[in-house]
């Protein structure tokens, strides 16, 4: 009886399958990562509109101004400004508050703040999994060369070849 555990050994093209599921669940990690930071990227380039809109808000002289009906300002209508120094503005939630345009502001910023953090958590873990994507792929490049070797050094083993 051998001193040496042996536990259950796979073979090549187990192992080569493992690791391809492994690396296809990776590259699914990754798009999701990235679907995700694309998501952040929008919502942080909406906050800087809100924040540069705000600002011009402060230095605006008139009364009437063109409003957007929609996210991308295809259908505008007319309306007067009646209070330019408050602003009703989402403070988290459904929630909303009217505030002095330069809180409304700091509410926009730290909000962008925030994100800013969560894109790189996001943009930090997109690139551990891109490392362990390329490990993984590393490895089973070595095994497939492995197992081209000894399928080589079969073949010439054999009576009759060559």
């Amino acid at each position: 009886m051998s001193s040496k555990a042996q536990g259950p050994r796979i073979t090549y093209r187990e192992a080569v399958e493992r690791l391809v599921s492994d690396i296809n669940r990776i590259e699914e990690y990754i798009r999701s990562l990235q679907q995700n930071a694309n998501i952040v990227l929008a919502e942080l380039e909406e906050l800087r509109i809100a924040r540069e809109a705000l600002e011009q808000l402060k230095q605006y002289k008139g009364e009437e101004a063109l409003l957007a009906l929609d996210r991308r300002g295809h259908v505008m209508a007319r309306g007067i400004i009646t209070g330019k120094d408050k602003v009703v503005a989402s403070i988290g939630g459904d929630f909303l508050m009217e505030l002095p345009i330069d809180e409304a502001i700091k509410i926009v910023t730290a909000k962008e703040g925030d994100l800013r953090n969560t894109l790189n958590a996001i943009n930090q873990e997109i690139s551990s999994a891109y490392a362990l994507y390329e490990k993984l792929r590393a490895t089973l490049s070595r095994l497939i060369e492995e197992a081209e070797k000894r399928a080589a050094e079969q073949r010439r083993e054999q009576p009759g070849s060559g």
